[in-house]
């Protein structure tokens, strides 16, 4: 159960992977990591 105000999202392992090895890269957290890519796909 996510804490108040946050939701869960289901999403494959590798997807998964993919994204904390970017995050880690950028020195970011995984959903500042989704906001990030969401942000620039409404450029």
């Amino acid at each position: 159960m996510p804490r108040k105000g946050y939701k869960a999202i289901t999403i494959p392992e590798k997807l998964a992977q993919r994204l904390r090895e970017k995050a880690d890269r950028e020195n970011t957290s995984i959903p500042k990591q989704i906001e990030k890519l969401l942000d620039q796909g409404q450029k």
